[in-house]
């Protein structure tokens, strides 16, 4: 669905979705088995909040010793009862993401989409929740509903469809818990994950499924405009991802969020290919849509295809010695005024050799800002040229 490839799967739910009866919140039937070991949880939880409530905002050593004392119980828990603290951690401060759209001018508010998302701030009474730009893409109206069934009125602060992230706001109200965002860097494969979300629907709210990280650093193609043109770094788990699982949260067993579930792969044959962004990842990009409703990226003002995919390259009339680059389809805005026009086969920027499209956006993205100046190397009827590129600010498509 959406921008993902054909291989894949977005987990936002259609309208078609199963609705199971009977939906309630049952998290307070559950017991531990061993009563002292639940005794001696309770404290320390008790313990930790105690110590998270005195900490100033600045005084990140207490902070740390707080959540320290967390981890700390996870590590005196059998397995079992370290998925069930971990998950009851995190499980209140994931929501059910319901999308409408307006049946025709007149019409009924129809509910076209269900996906998950995270708390992760309160910020002036305001809830933020992360989840996916999918999920919300299409919506003109957006609830949220908390795990007892609560349901609040939410607006997007800002979405991006590339890094396929988006952040909304919601009245903080009562009974909203905050998640605790880990971190991503350092995950090994092997180690236990914990997936949080809402599959097919209101019906499996916040249901837990449990797994491994399979590859903590997975790079797959992921397509706009229908070509696989940019890669995404996930997390690849096993622990099953459905859909509805979209914009909800992969834990780690000390109930941290290590990543946003976002997809799966969707193939005969093919179990247990689940994937999430990287919560490292992800706060950059949430921390810029909360501040500036988008992610501020540099523009070079081309449409491009890869050398490689061009059916017709004795058009181009490229050295026999090059194989590579990106041919320019159209130009405009800070490309066009430094004189690049169609058909030019854009080789290196700054003497850094780009072999493909995805090669070129991920050195503008990651090497210059708004404002930098771009060497541009490139052949034009068979002469190689250059010529220098003010970059400006890109502008998402409405």
């Amino acid at each position: 669905m959406g921008w993902f490839d054909d291989d894949f799967y977005s987990t936002k739910v259609s309208e078609e979705r199963l609705r199971a009866p009977g939906w309630r919140d049952d998290s307070r039937r559950r017991r531990y088995s061993l009563l002292p070991l639940a005794v001696a949880f309770m404290l320390g939880v008790l313990f930790t909040l105690l110590v998270l409530r005195l900490a100033p905002e600045g005084r990140s050593s207490v902070r740390d010793q707080a959540i320290a004392a967390g981890a700390a119980i996870s590590a005196q828990l059998s397995y079992n009862e370290q998925i069930k603290w971990a998950a009851g951690k995190v499980q209140p401060a994931v929501v059910s993401v319901i999308s409408k759209i307006k049946a025709g001018e007149d019409g009924p508010e129809v509910e076209v989409g269900l996906g998950s998302g995270i708390v992760y701030r309160v910020v002036g009474g305001k809830a933020l929740i992360a989840t996916n730009h999918h999920v919300v893409a299409n919506a003109e109206k957006l609830e949220v509903v908390l795990i007892d069934g609560q349901s609040i009125e939410a607006e997007i602060v800002g979405s991006d469809a590339l890094t396929d992230l988006a952040v909304l706001a919601a009245d903080s109200g009562d009974g909203v818990t905050v998640a605790e965002l880990g971190r991503s860097e350092g995950l090994q494969a092997g180690e236990t994950a914990i997936a949080i979300g809402n599959p097919l629907g209101l019906g499996f709210s916040h249901s837990i499924t449990v797994g491994v990280v399979s590859a903590p650093k997975r790079l797959i193609d992921v397509s706009q405009h229908g070509r696989n043109d940019w890669k995404m770094e996930v997390i690849q788990t096993d622990a099953a991802i459905n859909q509805g699982n979209s914009g909800g949260a992969l834990a780690n067993l000390d109930g941290q969020v290590i990543g946003i579930n976002s997809m799966k792969v969707l193939d005969m044959g093919v179990e247990g290919l689940g994937f999430a962004i990287p919560i490292d990842d992800a706060k950059p990009v949430l921390d810029q849509l909360v501040r500036y409703g988008k992610v501020k990226r540099p523009y070079l003002g081309v449409y491009t295809e890869n050398v490689d995919e061009w059916t017709e390259k004795e058009l181009l009339w490229l050295p026999d010695s090059i194989d590579y680059g990106v041919v320019v389809l159209g130009a405009e805005g800070p490309a066009k005024d430094a004189g690049l026009s169609q058909h030019d086969v854009i080789v290196a920027l700054d003497g850094t050799t780009v072999r493909n499209t995805y090669e070129l956006r991920l050195y503008l993205y990651e090497q210059k800002r708004i404002g930098d100046k771009v060497r541009v190397t490139y052949y034009r009827d068979g002469k190689k040229r250059e010529t220098t590129v003010t970059l400006r600010e890109w502008e998402p498509e409405p």
